[in-house]
């Protein structure tokens, strides 16, 4: 009979002894199977090839994943992110499930203002300090043209931004965050408490959440929230922020959310120091927004301004 793996000694087909093959993913994923005859073998490296292949891909669409079938998209500062995740919804025309990651979505100073194009007042009333964003996509998206409403007044991008950051920190998304607990605490402060020194007792590192949502009072449209809930995760001296939205528009609003959270992120850093101290506290760690539905707001020409973003 044939053997059939002529290279490899009969002691070791008889013995049939396991070998472990290992295909490393990006990020820490890693796919691991045992072939125990060259069968096996052979079918193993046929799967290595595909996860070469997806890896390939992966390269070259510039670090777009696509986790069990959910997109999953990353960059360094928030603007960058943004465009490539309204650029799949766009494509798609909604999106299920929808993760938009950035990085780096602050600067590690928290005291100063890193210059003036960062921290440039948005309106008299607003500013962003020490955001990560690129200047140019910022620029463009700020002077956008979206559409008149009903009362006339002109929308641009800047009174979208300053739209979303009014309503996390002085309007319906604030007075949900201010609810109070069983306890009697108020959310925000129960988290920002906990957060003190950049030290995390117990299990107390996984109930850093803030629900936006409440079924007693949230059960029906116009009144239930498109964002769900804010949970802060520490990690080796760093805070991320994860954000759960039921739906997003994302032509208009998930830029001015993903700055305001930023904003959100590096106030609670600032808030975990004690007496100020930069020794003590975390220092902002990523930015992770999931749209449980990615859609698009109707009446804007959302090629144009994709092509606006993305010239910049």
């Amino acid at each position: 009979m044939r053997a059939s793996c002529p290279w490899q000694p009969a002691a070791q087909r008889d013995a049939h002894r396991t070998r472990p093959w290992i295909m490393v993913l990006p990020d820490g994923f890693y796919l691991l199977w045992y072939s125990s005859f060259c069968r096996e073998y052979r079918k193993s490296r046929f799967i290595t090839k595909v996860l070469n292949k997806s890896y390939e891909n992966h390269n070259r669409n510039g670090g777009d994943y696509v986790i069990n079938s959910l997109p999953y998209v990353i960059a360094e500062d928030i603007s960058t992110s943004y465009v490539k995740s309204l650029e799949k919804v766009i494509r798609e025309g909604y999106i299920y499930g929808l993760v938009t990651v950035s990085s780096i979505p602050l600067l590690d100073n928290l005291d100063e203002e890193i210059d003036v194009i960062k921290s440039e007042i948005i309106n008299k009333r607003y500013k962003l300090l020490g955001v990560n964003i690129n200047d140019k996509v910022h620029s463009n998206f700020k002077n956008f043209y979206f559409y008149m409403d009903k009362k006339s007044r002109k929308w641009y991008g800047r009174d979208k931004i300053a739209d979303r950051i009014h309503t996390l920190f002085e309007g319906n998304y604030y007075k949900a965050l201010c609810r109070r607990i069983k306890n009697g605490q108020i959310q925000l402060e129960y988290v920002r408490n906990h957060l003190k020194g950049g030290k995390i007792k117990g299990k107390i590192h996984n109930t850093l959440i803030c629900t936006v949502f409440d079924p007693d009072r949230d059960t029906c449209f116009p009144g239930a929230h498109c964002l769900m809930s804010i949970d802060f995760k520490p990690e080796k001296g760093r805070l991320h922020l994860i954000a759960n939205w039921r739906a997003q528009f994302f032509n208009t609003k998930a830029y001015g959310n993903l700055l305001s959270l930023a904003m959100l992120l590096r106030n609670t850093c600032k808030e975990s120091r004690i007496n100020q101290s930069k020794k003590s506290g975390f220092l902002p760690g990523k930015l992770i927004s999931i749209a449980h539905k990615a859609i698009l707001e109707p009446g804007v020409d959302n090629e144009y301004l994709l092509n606006k973003l993305k010239d910049s």
